[in-house]
């Protein structure tokens, strides 16, 4: 083909002047993709057949309606940057161009941007809060509370029976079996979600019993997760004098509470472990401090000793000097002894308090402050009254001994 055979037809040959096929293709592309309206295309419809290939990133895929469809490609570049996992019948709206993929002499849609169909409206409405509380200081690093090292209790806001509760306890329980959490239940969507939210929140930092607080829901669309960028909501956060994780959605989700609390983390799980310490770590350190200390002693006294008696041993008349340096050794013994024994005394009264509070929600300390547990015939606990009733009997544990009972 000629250099100069698009510059001089602007309309296909006839058949006296037959083309080739990449030629014909190649001039549709030129056509279309000079046409001013496909350059900047913004089209709605539902996704059909969507893969995305993670050798290379790119997503591939078609948009349909009632009567047609068009296939469509999102490269990586723009696919990294989606906030959602597209998948078949989901609506959506896409902008980008539309030319002939000439290799094919396939009209195809090239993706730049995709949001599901009313997504668009709240992600710009998301960006103006944002831009808001951020300019009014509500994000900046000095309003942040640091997370306590050991706390006593994690308060919990979320929905009673999400899955979310279920996975923060599990976490807790594994890394600390005896630390206490409190529920604050509320709704985590819906149009009464913020002002339930925002309740269940002062009233648990309100109530003091919480020493860090997770405000947590499990992944969703962009309209599921909206109530957390209600402007009460982030101003709640804000003002709680309790530090707060919030936990929202999944890793690439984010909302405006997010940015307003103390930290951020990726997933309710995620939340759990940056607000809980492994008590077999605490434990370990523990021992390794007592070794320390006893290390040290040991060779303070190994290295005064050895003073004394290359001293003793070079001296003409030594024992007016052996006796000096022996009332000083014993000065210094005692010194030391006394300095050791205050860090042994406050090492020892920090293990105490840490197996106070460890003892103290231990299954045992707990019946001691007044509690029981009811199980069945098999020893398996009874935790609702419902289930009593349908057992008929059942042994109640006290902190000094079981009763049977009866229920009529």
């Amino acid at each position: 083909m000629s250099s100069n055979f698009f510059e001089s037809k602007s309309v296909l040959p006839q058949n006296s002047d037959a083309i080739s096929v990449s030629e014909l293709n190649f001039y549709a592309e030129k056509l279309l993709s000079s046409d001013r309206v496909l350059k900047n295309v913004t089209v709605e419809g539902e996704i059909s057949g969507f893969k995305r290939y993670y050798t290379s990133g790119h997503c591939y895929f078609s948009l349909k309606d009632d009567a047609s469809s068009v296939r469509c490609v999102m490269f990586k570049g723009y696919a990294d940057g989606l906030n959602f996992s597209p998948k078949d019948g989901m609506r959506v709206i896409i902008s980008g161009h539309a030319t002939l993929y000439s290799k094919e002499g396939q009209f195809q849609l090239y993706a730049q941007s995709m949001h599901g169909v009313g997504d668009g409206e709240l992600y710009l409405a998301f960006l103006q809060m944002k831009a808001k509380l951020e300019s009014e200081g509500l994000f900046d690093a000095e309003h942040k509370k640091p997370l306590p090292y050991l706390p006593k209790t994690v308060g919990v806001v979320t929905s009673r029976s999400g899955a979310v509760l279920h996975d923060i306890a599990n976490v807790i329980k594994r890394r600390f079996p005896t630390m206490n959490i409190i529920l604050s239940p509320c709704s985590v969507q819906g149009k009464d979600a913020p002002r339930e939210i925002i309740s269940a929140l002062e009233i648990l930092d309100k109530s003091g019993l919480a020493d860090v607080i997770i405000l947590g829901r499990g992944g969703g669309s962009m309209e599921d997760l909206q109530c957390f960028n209600d402007e009460s909501l982030a101003r709640a956060v804000f003002a709680c004098k309790t530090p707060v994780i919030s936990a929202v959605g999944h890793e690439t989700d984010y909302s405006v509470t997010d940015f307003v609390a103390d930290m951020r983390a990726p997933t309710p799980s995620a939340a759990a472990e940056l607000a809980v310490p492994i008590f077999d770590e605490i434990c370990g350190s523990l021992d390794r401090y007592a070794v320390q200390i006893k290390s040290y002693v040991t060779d303070v006294f190994l290295q005064n000793e050895r003073q004394l008696n290359l001293t003793a041993q070079t001296l003409t008349n030594p024992e007016n000097m052996i006796n000096m340096y022996e009332l000083r050794l014993s000065q210094m013994g005692q010194g030391i002894c006394d300095t050791v024994q205050m860090r042994l005394t406050a090492a020892e009264t920090e293990l105490e308090k840490h197996i106070v509070t460890t003892e103290a929600f231990s299954p045992a300390g707990t019946l001691l402050r007044g509690f029981a547990a009811v199980r069945d015939k098999d020893g398996s606990i009874i935790s609702t009254a419902k289930r009593l009733r349908e057992e008929k009997t059942g042994t109640i544990t006290f902190s000094d001994g079981d009763v049977d009972i009866g229920v009529l």
